[in-house]
């Protein structure tokens, strides 16, 4: 079960107050075996029946956390009961896979949004990591880690059972390269995940964290489509999604949805911003040169977010498609929710802010209950 924090009770934070369930001072294997930390006091029950739908379900708010955070049922069972309804469990693999070592997690020096521009770039993390900054922009390191599949199918299927009416459980999955056919491998890992019987399925097509090629087929529309063709093989017929970064080229972007489009109910990103990541001496911040590249989440990312969501809106109109939306990246407030929802995205999901700001649903929640009443 979560682990309750000490100290105050939580209640909902002014701008810029943080309350993170995850300790950045402790490794991703810390975290997922003593995490997370809530200090409560837990919103109440919805009332009534769920009346929104996403990709068949009734469900009551298009608002949840994506592939990352959740890192178990605990991280799940919290999250649900913190009245985030569309919940995905953090991505599995065919095989075990460990986590990059500590440190996971940075503050960086972003101050503003990045744009296009910025894309190949770099960032420097911020002097003093114990201090949470004002302006939550982080990277995060964490390779897609994976424990064995009996291990994650009983830990998922705990997980289902930890919603309540009107929340889903996505089990997110990502193929492993070596040996075999990368493609192939993403079907076991679907088909893995589809016996435990989640109410839907993410192929994660992007990480920036990873050696493999696995992290970024979504700049592939033909490699993507591959994947996605096996993922449909396998999935039987629980809805099925796809995650993708950031994709500046609007040609590559059209070609990768028209291509992936007709096996997927969804469409969800963006994932990380991928940048080197640097010390205050211009060093490796993560350890090494081959973690230099990492993905950037948080604050800094949500104009790109915005802008890949109107984008695929405009391709689903273009396309005649009909795929769900979730709109990813940079949302703290119950007003980033409605920015996403505006548009275009059918559903949004926070992460790093979902982490630092857990009463995020139950915000979005009463504002959007006060706008019903007014309206």
């Amino acid at each position: 079960m979560p682990k309750r924090g000490h100290g105050k009770p939580c209640m909902i934070p002014p701008a810029m107050e943080w309350h993170p369930t995850y300790d950045v001072q402790r490794s991703y294997d810390e975290n997922y075996a003593v995490g997370p930390t809530f200090a409560g006091p837990l919103p109440p029950a919805r009332l009534g029946e769920p009346r929104a739908r996403f990709l068949g379900h009734r469900v009551y708010s298009p608002l949840g956390v994506p592939a990352g955070p959740l890192l178990n049922s605990d991280w799940i069972g919290l999250y649900a009961r913190l009245g985030f309804d569309l919940l995905t469990y953090k991505t599995v693999r065919s095989v075990a896979r460990p986590a990059h070592p500590f440190p996971n997690c940075l503050f960086l020096d972003v101050p503003r949004p990045l744009e296009e521009a910025d894309l190949g770039g770099e960032a420097r993390v911020l002097a003093e990591q114990q201090d949470t900054p004002a302006w939550m922009t982080i990277t995060n390191s964490f390779g897609m880690p994976s424990r064995a599949p009996a291990v994650w199918q009983a830990d998922l299927e705990r997980a289902l059972g930890m919603v309540g009416p009107g929340q889903v459980v996505i089990a997110s999955a990502v193929g492993t390269g070596g040996e075999g056919d990368l493609a192939e491998d993403f079907g076991r890992a679907v088909a893995l995940a589809a016996e435990v019987g989640p109410h839907a399925i993410e192929i994660n097509l992007s990480c920036p964290n990873v050696q493999g090629g696995e992290g970024s087929l979504f700049q592939s529309p033909e490699a993507a489509e591959r994947v996605v063709r096996c993922a449909w093989q396998a999935v039987g017929t629980i809805p099925l999604m796809i995650k993708i970064g950031y994709v500046a080229d609007e040609a590559v972007l059209a070609e990768l949805v028209r291509r992936c489009g007709p096996y997927v109910q969804g469409v969800a990103g963006i994932n990380t911003i991928p940048l080197a990541i640097r010390d205050g001496a211009g060093a490796p911040a993560l350890g090494g040169a081959e973690r230099l590249r990492a993905g950037v989440c948080g604050e800094a990312i949500r104009d790109l977010a915005l802008r890949q969501v109107a984008r695929l809106a405009a391709l689903r109109r273009r396309l005649g498609m009909e795929w769900t939306i979730v709109g990813v990246g940079g949302i703290f407030t119950a007003d980033h929710v409605d920015a996403h929802l505006g548009a275009g995205a059918d559903a949004a999901m926070s992460a790093t802010g979902a982490m630092w700001n857990p009463l995020l649903a139950q915000q979005w929640w009463e504002n959007s209950q006060r706008s019903a009443i007014s309206g």
